[in-house]
């Protein structure tokens, strides 16, 4: 799914989809900061935070936003595509990258495993920087930043590495009231409550709870409540680990809200 063509963002990955909260507030503040001076405000960016926090959202949402305010060429790309791209170009005596005025990379993770790919993306990045091209990376799918990311971070004087964290109960139930509004069946507070109180801290984890719930109860007709949620919350956490959701395009049909 992309959003403006040739981008490949997706078109709900925006700023006015992405919660904000206490968890997350200084990272935000920080990508709208690249937004309004791409190039020369933070320069590389570097989102950080473990699976599940909406660093790739985010990361989508500077591309979003700094197209709507000026003609943009962006680039996103996880980094292995884009070090590929490098070394064939550089090999064939081109430039190392097109020009473009916004790179995302997402997904850098691989930088902390091999040091010679940590130096000729060092290099890369000189150079885009130098030419005021904004680059933004997210890093930490499985956990936070090693000593080596650190320490490659810092070998960007311009560059600023900001955190998602994890949302505590108050956001866990802001999140959830914001995903409960989007479902055709009501949550009563005490079930949001429930779900709040619920130990994650995948936010997508709790969008599958919302979702889930809503669809267990249209299936069942049957309101949402507590008794429900207890249920699902029993039934989510193996089930996602182990990969074994039970449905049939039947059930699927039934559980979608009517055209």
């Amino acid at each position: 799914m992309s959003g403006r063509p040739g981008t490949g963002l997706n078109p709900r990955y925006t700023f006015g989809q992405f919660i904000t909260g206490a968890h997350n507030e200084m990272a935000v503040a920080a990508a709208m900061r690249v937004v309004k001076r791409p190039g020369r405000s933070y320069n590389p960016l570097f989102i950080t935070g473990t699976t599940g926090l909406g660093k790739t959202h985010l990361l989508q949402a500077i591309g979003h936003a700094t197209s709507a305010r000026t003609p943009t060429t962006i680039c996103l790309s996880s980094f292995e595509t884009a070090a590929r791209r490098l070394i064939v170009n550089l090999q064939q005596g081109e430039p190392g990258l097109p020009a473009q005025d916004l790179l995302l990379i997402d997904d850098a993770d691989v930088l902390a495993q091999q040091p010679a790919m940590r130096e000729a993306a060092l290099d890369m990045g000189r150079v885009l920087v130098g030419q005021h091209q904004q680059v933004v990376l997210t890093v930490g799918g499985g956990r936070p930043p090693g000593r080596e990311l650190r320490d490659w971070f810092g070998s960007f004087p311009t560059g600023r590495t900001v955190e998602l964290l994890p949302p505590d109960r108050g956001a866990r139930r802001h999140l959830l009231e914001h995903f409960a509004a989007q479902e055709p069946m009501p949550f009563p507070g005490k079930v949001l409550a429930l779900l709040a109180g619920h130990p994650t801290t995948d936010i997508r984890e709790l969008r599958g709870a919302v979702v889930r719930l809503s669809a267990h109860a249209r299936l069942d007709h049957q309101p949402v409540s507590a008794a429900l949620a207890r249920q699902v919350l029993r039934e989510l956490a193996p089930t996602v680990r182990e990969g074994t959701l039970r449905a049939t395009p039947a059930r699927m049909s039934n559980a979608l809200p009517p055209m």
